[in-house]
């Protein structure tokens, strides 16, 4: 949705700290997805034409996992850096991020045929491999991620308990320290 005026979406504490790191926004258009993790995006273009994406989490979790990957960005290669959407602003009280808008269309809405579609997603498989794969120094898991994932690994035994065979088709998925002397 475009609209000229303020957006009823971007409340005003939002609009008014976008405003204080960005400028007057002249055009606000709601880019959020009715699908995935829960958070809230818009387009934002200034009066002086400058294009900024305001992302805010729908809750506290999602926003800290969000500012520690992209701090994880700091341990990669300098032209690993360089393929990343600069972030320029947080507002840890909104759980909001602003960031620099990137060159190009959105994949999802751009006109492609099946074959480029294919070919785009397949280019986007590559780079995430890729980055992967890169060293980082400083990097690792967020902070209780292991123990959360665990307590997750916990529950799903728990709900499939007696299923014949899916006990052995989990175990098979989880690491050798957790099941050799975890809770298991």
């Amino acid at each position: 949705m475009t609209v000229d005026a303020p957006s009823e979406e971007l409340k005003h504490e939002l609009r008014a700290w976008a405003e204080r790191v960005v400028g007057p926004i002249a055009v606000v258009e709601d880019r959020s997805r009715a699908f995935g993790r829960m958070s809230l995006v818009w387009r934002l273009e200034t009066v002086e034409g400058g294009e900024f994406y305001l992302k805010r989490h729908e809750g506290r979790v999602l926003y800290e996992r969000e500012l520690f990957g992209l701090g994880w960005l700091s341990g990669l290669p300098e032209g690993a850096r360089q393929m990343a959407v600069p972030m320029i602003a947080t507002a840890d009280e909104l759980d909001a991020m602003i960031f620099e808008a990137a060159p190009g269309e959105i994949v999802e809405e751009a006109e492609l045929s099946s074959e480029e579609l294919h070919a785009a997603y397949q280019m986007a498989g590559a780079f995430a491999a890729a980055l992967h794969a890169l060293p980082c120094d400083g990097c690792g898991a967020a902070p209780g991620y292991e123990q959360k994932l665990l307590e997750q690994i916990e529950g799903w035994f728990e709900l499939y308990e007696g299923v014949p065979g899916l006990d052995d088709e989990l175990r098979r998925f989880v690491p050798d320290a957790v099941s050799d002397g975890g809770a298991f």
